[in-house]
């Protein structure tokens, strides 16, 4: 399963997201971190 990574800022702080597409049978997935 192939990722795209993800940063934005919310307020002060930077936010990272890794998306993982749909892929026959699976769903996509987002995967947040905040730190």
């Amino acid at each position: 399963m192939t990722r795209v990574e993800v940063a934005f800022v919310s307020g002060d702080d930077v936010c990272s997201a890794w998306h993982f597409a749909a892929h026959g049978e699976r769903r996509p997935v987002v995967v947040m971190a905040h730190g």
